[in-house]
């Protein structure tokens, strides 16, 4: 057993090694082989987040509050960028209380009901389909194509406002870049969720972490009144620290964990649900772990703009987009 805990040890060592001369590859390549994300996934589980954290400070740059940036044309006046930044390292999380207006929502709202979206059946077979409330729901998620999405004019604002921008350069201490823009529709179904079926649908109702970068936040955006009955967000307040997350846990990998087995690591007063009117935002640290509920009443639509310190990690097709500083 000793020899075997040893053995483990050394390997995960290596782990690290290899995570750091991933990164070198990638500030000179510009590209993350699978071989060194999957090592960086590993160190991360091993050293619970440390290593991220140190990839982190070899990001920081210059800040961008050296820069004159125009004032947030969505948040107001009243905002207070050290109170967002505050409960984002504390909490994992801010809910603003300025919302998008109705009019953009709707907009966005009826944008999203014209387009194909990319849905995967419960065979994990990719169909195109536009989305219908009350039709035959074959997926737990349609997912609008992100080049469709970056043609909204609304939603291309909402990416470029410096409000946003700026609590993303706060939280990095670097340019934030822009690393992905989802919106989908979250139908009800009557089903019972677990793995296998969230796998092939490629929903995110199951608690799990995000770590396709190496620090990130996301703006999420409530389309649709989202209540607990509509699939509210659900995050554990404070498991994006390092050192925060359980070792039970983080011996399964990076992995889908249902509700049940986060109860048993964590108190209810840990468990946060996010409910809101139509408009509602808030950003986060999806490094702590999170879901969105499934739906039983309402169907829900949601926008998620991730801001990313590098696009060091998961590969991924490239936003062919350009924030405008």
């Amino acid at each position: 057993m000793p020899s075997l805990i040893l053995k483990n040890y050394f390997i995960n060592c290596i782990n690290i090694i290899i995570t750091l001369i991933g990164f070198l590859f990638f500030k000179i390549t510009k590209k993350t082989p699978n071989f060194f994300y999957q090592s960086y996934v590993r160190s991360y589980c091993f050293t619970n987040s440390r290593t991220k954290n140190l990839l982190t400070k070899f990001c920081q740059r210059k800040n961008l509050q050296e820069i004159e940036m125009p004032k947030s044309k969505i948040l107001d006046n009243s905002v207070n960028y050290s109170k967002v930044l505050s409960d984002i390292e504390k909490n994992g999380y801010h809910v603003f209380d300025t919302k998008i207006s109705e009019q953009i929502v709707n907009d966005i709202l009826n944008f999203s009901l014209n387009v194909e979206c990319d849905v995967y059946d419960d065979n994990g077979e990719l169909i195109k389909k536009k989305f219908k409330s009350k039709d035959e729901i074959i997926s737990s998620k349609y997912e609008i194509p992100v080049n469709r999405i970056l043609e909204n004019e609304q939603v291309r604002q909402i990416i470029n406002d410096y409000g946003f921008l700026r609590i993303a350069n706060l939280y990095f201490k670097t340019q934030p870049i822009l690393s992905d823009v989802s919106m989908w529709w979250s139908p009800v179904r009557n089903y019972e969720t677990n793995e296998n079926i969230e796998k092939k649908n490629r929903s995110a109702q199951m608690f799990h972490f995000d770590l396709d970068r190496i620090c990130w936040l996301k703006l999420f955006i409530y389309l649709t009144d989202t209540d607990e009955t509509s699939g509210p967000h659900e995050y554990i307040e404070k498991s994006h620290k390092v050192g925060s997350k359980p070792k039970d846990l983080l011996s399964k990998g990076y992995n889908r964990i249902s509700e049940n087995i986060i109860k048993q690591h964590y108190s209810s007063s840990n468990i946060k649900k996010i409910c809101g009117s139509k408009g509602t935002m808030f950003i986060g640290d999806t490094s702590c772990y999170h879901r969105g509920q499934p739906p039983k009443v309402n169907d829900r639509l949601m926008l998620v703009i991730e801001f990313s310190n590098s696009l060091f990690g998961a590969s991924q097709k490239k936003i062919d987009y350009n924030l405008k500083f």
